[in-house]
C-alpha cells in the first residue's frame, strides 16, 4: 500500500525528471514522487539505450523521447515546456532516489508564497580545497549581492519553481542552471532554500566528472565554467561591463598628459644608479611611508611616488624629508592608474610596481626584481596561494582571482594574479601585455596569461593580515573589484564568445528554436569575436582627464 504524503491539492504540481540510461534507478525514483500525488509526472528521456522509458510508463509518467542525447539539463527545459500550466514545478534526477518526506519542504515553501526553492550544500563552502563549479557558484552568488545564498543555485537537485517564477525567467534558461539562477536573482524572484539532502555522497561518478590526460579540469567542470561565463555575460548585456559597480578610471590620463609628465620626470625626476624603477602608487592609507621610503632609497633605484586620491600633509612631509620628487592628483582613485602614470614615465628595464599601503621588507620587493633581472621569470607574482581554501568568508579579491585563472586556465595559480601587488616585470614585458591594461589589472593578468610569457609567484606577502580591516577595504574595495572581474570578463569573452571558448556539453539549443529570451539557442562562430585589440573598449568613448601635478623640490600647500 503507498503512503502518500499530504500537500495542498488545489495547486497543480509537474515533476519534471531528465533521464538516459537509469533503468536501474528510475523506478525507486518514481516510486517516492509518486507519494507526492503529482497532476503529471514528466520524464525526458534523451540518448537512452536500455529500459528506462517503458519502466517510466509503467510507473505512469508521460515520457518524451529523444534519440539523441539532448545535453545536460536541457531535459528540464524540455520537461516544463511541455506543461505549461502547473502551478509548482519540481525538478529531481533519475538516479537518486530521496524520500518524499523530503521533497515536500520544496513543494510547501512555493505554496507559502517562494518563487524558488534551492536544495542546500552550504557545508562545501567550508571545505579546504574547494573545486571549480564552487568557485563558480559562490562568486556568481557574491556578484549578485547574495551572499545569503552561499553557492546554493540550480545546479542541485532536487529544486522548484513556482508558475511565476519560470515565466519571469524564460522557461528556456533552465538548459543553463547557472544562467536561470543569475536572471531570477536579477529579477528577484523570492528564493527560499528549503532542505538540504545530500545528494552528492550519492551522486553517480560519470566519465566526465574524471579529468582527462592534458586536461586542466574535467568537462563536466569546464561545461559550468563556460555556463557561468554566460550567465554573466548575460548580466553584462543588460547592465553594462560593470554591473551597477562603480568604476574609478572614468578619468584617465591622456596621452598628451603622459607624454609632457615623462618630459618633467626625465628633466627633475630622481634616477638612481641600479637598474630597477619602484613605481609607488600612495594614498593617505599608506600607514608605514617612511619605513618603506627610506629602504627604497637605499637600494639606489628610480623611486616613482604617485599620491592619489584625497591629499594629505602627512604624506607629502614624508616625501619633501626624504627630498623626493613626485606626482599629486586628487583625481586618480585607483592605483591601477597609477600604476599606469608610473610605467609611463620609469626609465629603467625592471618595474617593481607596489601600492604603499601594504606593508612590505625590502627584501621581498629585491626578490621578486633578483627573479627577473636574471630571467628566472619574466613576471613575478605576489603569491597568494595559500589563501585558496574554503569559500565561506574568503574575501573577494582572491575569489576574483580565483575565477579568473579558472577562465584563464591558469588553475594551478589559484588565488594569485597581477591584481595583488606588489608585481615585477621588465618594461619589454609590459610592452607585450600592453601599458593601458595597467588601468584594469584583471585585464591586465588576462592579458598576461595568454602570452608566452613565464610567470612565477615568488614571495608570500599575506596583505590581509598586515594591514587593519577598515584600510583593507578602502584600498581594495570589493564593489571595485567586482566591477574589474566583470570587465575582465567582458574583454574575454569579446575575444572567445559568450561562453569564454568553454564547452556546451553537446547541448541540443535547436530545440528551444522560436522559444527563448534568453538563452541563445547557437553558439558563437569566429566571425563574431573580436580580436585583442577590438576587445580594449574601456579606453573608447569621451573620459574626462585627470590633472597630475610633478612635484620636483620640497613643498608646501597652502
Amino acid at each position: 500500500m503507498t503512503l502518500f504524503v499530504e500537500r495542498d491539492m488545489s495547486k497543480k504540481l509537474v515533476v519534471v525528471i531528465p533521464a538516459m540510461d537509469e533503468s536501474d534507478t528510475i523506478g525507486g525514483v518514481l516510486a517516492e514522487v509518486n507519494r507526492l500525488q503529482p497532476d503529471e509526472v514528466v520524464v525526458v528521456v534523451n540518448g537512452a539505450t536500455d529500459e528506462t522509458a517503458d519502466i517510466a510508463r509503467d510507473y505512469g509518467a508521460t515520457v518524451i523521447e529523444y534519440e539523441e542525447r539532448l545535453g545536460n539539463d536541457v531535459g528540464r527545459a524540455v520537461g516544463a515546456i511541455h506543461s505549461i500550466d502547473a502551478d509548482i514545478y519540481l525538478f529531481t534526477d533519475a538516479d537518486i532516489a530521496i524520500e518524499a518526506e523530503h521533497l515536500l519542504p520544496f513543494i510547501t515553501d512555493i505554496e507559502d508564497g517562494a518563487g524558488m526553492t534551492l536544495n542546500a550544500i552550504d557545508w562545501v563552502a567550508r571545505h579546504p580545497s574547494p573545486d571549480e563549479p564552487c568557485i563558480d557558484r559562490y562568486l556568481s552568488n557574491i556578484i549578485q549581492g547574495r551572499l545569503d545564498l552561499g553557492l546554493e543555485n540550480l545546479l542541485t537537485i532536487p529544486h522548484a519553481l513556482s508558475k511565476k517564477a519560470i515565466e519571469e525567467i524564460g522557461v528556456e534558461s533552465l538548459a543553463n542552471p547557472q544562467l536561470a539562477t543569475c536572471i531570477a536573482i536579477e529579477k528577484k524572484v523570492k528564493i527560499r532554500v528549503s532542505n538540504d539532502i545530500d545528494v552528492l555522497s550519492v551522486n553517480k561518478t560519470r566519465t566526465d566528472h574524471r579529468k582527462k590526460l592534458f586536461e586542466v579540469m574535467p568537462e563536466a567542470y569546464q561545461r559550468i565554467h563556460g555556463d557561468t561565463l554566460e550567465a554573466f555575460q548575460y548580466l553584462i548585456d543588460e547592465y553594462g561591463p560593470r554591473l551597477h559597480f562603480p568604476t574609478h578610471r572614468k578619468r584617465v590620463v591622456t596621452k598628451e598628459t603622459l607624454e609632457d609628465l615623462r618630459g618633467q620626470w626625465q628633466k627633475h625626476g630622481t634616477k638612481g644608479l641600479a637598474e630597477v624603477s619602484f613605481i609607488v602608487p600612495i594614498s593617505r592609507h599608506s600607514t608605514y611611508l617612511r619605513h618603506l621610503l627610506k629602504a627604497l632609497v637605499k637600494t639606489h633605484g628610480e623611486i616613482i611616488p604617485i599620491i592619489y586620491g584625497n591629499k594629505t600633509e602627512k604624506v607629502v612631509r614624508v616625501l619633501e624629508e626624504l627630498n623626493l620628487p613626485y606626482f599629486i592628483s586628487s583625481q586618480i582613485r585607483d592605483y591601477g592608474t597609477a600604476f599606469r602614470l608610473g610605467a609611463e614615465v620609469a626609465s629603467k628595464n625592471t618595474l617593481v610596481f607596489h601600492e604603499a599601503a601594504i606593508p612590505v621588507d625590502i627584501e621581498e620587493l629585491l626578490m621578486m626584481a633578483r627573479r627577473v633581472m636574471n630571467k628566472e621569470t619574466d613576471i613575478a607574482l605576489n603569491d597568494q596561494s595559500d589563501f585558496a581554501g574554503k569559500l565561506e568568508g574568503m574575501n573577494a579579491l582572491h575569489m576574483a582571482n580565483h575565477f579568473i585563472n579558472i577562465t584563464c586556465k591558469m588553475n594551478s595559480f589559484k588565488t594569485s594574479a597581477l591584481t595583488i601587488s606588489p608585481f615585477v616585470m621588465t618594461n619589454e614585458v609590459l610592452e607585450t601585455i600592453g601599458k593601458d591594461s595597467l588601468y584594469n589589472l584583471c585585464i591586465a593578468h588576462i592579458r598576461a596569461t595568454q602570452t608566452n610569457l613565464r610567470m612565477q609567484q615568488v614571495v608570500k606577502i599575506d596583505y590581509l593580515r598586515r594591514i587593519n580591516p577598515v584600510t583593507l577595504e578602502k584600498v581594495f574595495n570589493p564593489e571595485k573589484i567586482l566591477g574589474d572581474i566583470l570587465e575582465g570578463i567582458d574583454y574575454w569573452n569579446q575575444m572567445n564568445g559568450f561562453r569564454g571558448g568553454f564547452t556546451d556539453g553537446k547541448r541540443n539549443r535547436a530545440v528551444f528554436e522560436g522559444i527563448p529570451r534568453y538563452y541563445k539557442t547557437t553558439l558563437p562562430d569566429q566571425s563574431d569575436l573580436l580580436t585583442e585589440e577590438e576587445a580594449f573598449y574601456w579606453l573608447e568613448g569621451e573620459k574626462e582627464t585627470n590633472e597630475v601635478v610633478f612635484v620636483k623640490k620640497r613643498t608646501s600647500f597652502s
